[in-house]
């Protein structure tokens, strides 16, 4: 999850020199565990900046942790002392940015690595809700905001608490009910959670969701699920929004027998019988139809042609066609081809999509194949001979 958490936000590139906000908490000692996993594989260079606050008398505990891990690992460290009147959440953030800024331009390094968590970004929002906020306040912490990355910004804390393995230390003060943060993490998450588990994934989604309905594509899928009465699952709907626009083949299981297909321009709920159905193997003779998998197939003398002309139909003449001959019509099978050209690659070119691929019906006589569906739009008419193959779709396309 780390990896692709720092692909899709671009956080790390090869050769970063990253300063770790380091607090010898579980957050921050989780962070640097996940940066050495990926030093050697990125080129990294990370260096440990400790904030001391001064207002602990047991900071003495933190600063031999921070050495000790340094240590173990031969990272470079700084301990940066500041100080403040009285304390206050906001002047205490605003003085550690600015101390560890000023270590990043001393020892020459790109970015800061904070440890926020997913916990950390739902207090925020929670916090500016009660603030009053606006819409961008439900936002919560960014995963990147100038040379600040927050590359642990996916994980909750509880899942931190499980996952890290080497020592840290609990700040007293987190325990301590007198902030206002401290008092939504110890006194209203606990109660958010027996209400439903899955709180702070869906505080952390909130923005997101709403956002979401002013999103064409957004309301495009909704809808479209609404029309056939399929339950609306974020998570589902979150995998048909990545693929809407692109240029790729996929198959998302609905439940209950519904599968969203897409493919190339190609975007449509199926159902299961349309994902399985293919139709047997099928002949054609002279004067005779065959309807196959929404195609209108039929063999005719040149005495018919005129009656089919106007009727969008794609028609093909050769000169060893006579009023004996018999065509095979079927689906594809692989390795297919049509004169020297195979009919995978036929259908990339053409951009016909899986489903389609197939369903369109392969016409051959004397096993040579001779008509791939309604591809060709070219008619070839022989004025030697009298007898054609023609096919179109049933919805005339």
């Amino acid at each position: 999850m780390f990896r692709n958490f720092i692909t899709e936000h671009n956080l790390i590139e090869k050769n970063d020199k990253i300063l770790i906000a380091f607090s010898g908490g579980p957050d921050s000692v989780y962070l640097l565990e996940r940066l050495l996993e990926i030093k050697n594989e990125y080129n990294l260079e990370i260096f440990l900046g400790y904030v001391n606050h001064n207002f602990r008398d047991d900071v003495y505990k933190d600063i031999t942790l921070v050495k000790n891990i340094a240590d173990k690992y031969n990272l470079g460290y700084k301990i940066l002392d500041i100080h403040l009147e009285r304390f206050s959440e906001e002047k205490a953030r605003e003085y550690r940015y600015k101390v560890l800024n000023d270590l990043m331009i001393e020892i020459g390094y790109d970015k800061i690595a904070t440890g926020h968590n997913k916990s950390d970004n739902a207090e925020t929002i929670i916090f500016n809700i009660i603030r009053g906020c606006g819409l961008d306040g439900l936002k919560g912490i960014s995963v990147k905001r100038d040379n600040i990355i927050r590359p642990i910004l996916y994980i909750k804390k509880s899942d931190i608490l499980k996952q890290v393995f080497n020592d840290y230390i609990v700040d007293s003060t987190n325990l301590e009910n007198d902030y206002s943060r401290n008092k939504i993490r110890n006194l209203v998450f606990p109660i958010l959670n027996e209400i439903n588990n899955k709180s702070i994934d869906n505080i952390t989604k909130l923005y997101k969701n709403i956002t979401n309905n002013y999103d064409e594509n957004y309301n495009y899928i909704i809808n479209k699920l609404k029309e056939f009465d399929i339950e609306l699952n974020s998570n589902k709907i979150e995998q048909i929004y990545k693929i809407l626009n692109k240029e790729e083949s996929k198959i998302i299981n609905l439940g209950n027998g519904y599968y969203w297909y897409k493919s190339y321009d190609v975007n449509k709920i199926i159902t299961k019988n349309e994902l399985d159905d293919k139709c047997i193997n099928d002949t054609l003779t002279i004067d005779n139809e065959v309807i196959y998998n929404g195609y209108v197939i039929g063999y005719t003398s040149g005495v018919r042609l005129e009656k089919i002309s106007n009727k969008m139909y794609n028609i093909l003449s050769l000169d060893t066609f006579n009023e004996d001959s018999i065509f095979d019509i079927r689906t594809r099978n692989d390795g297919d081809r049509i004169g020297n050209k195979k009919l995978k690659k036929l259908f990339i070119d053409n951009k016909i999509d899986k489903l389609e691929r197939d369903r369109m019906p392969i016409i051959s006589y004397n096993d040579e194949i001779v008509m791939v569906g309604d591809l060709f739009k070219v008619k070839n008419k022989s004025s030697i001979n009298k007898y054609y193959l023609y096919i179109r779709r049933n919805d005339g396309r």
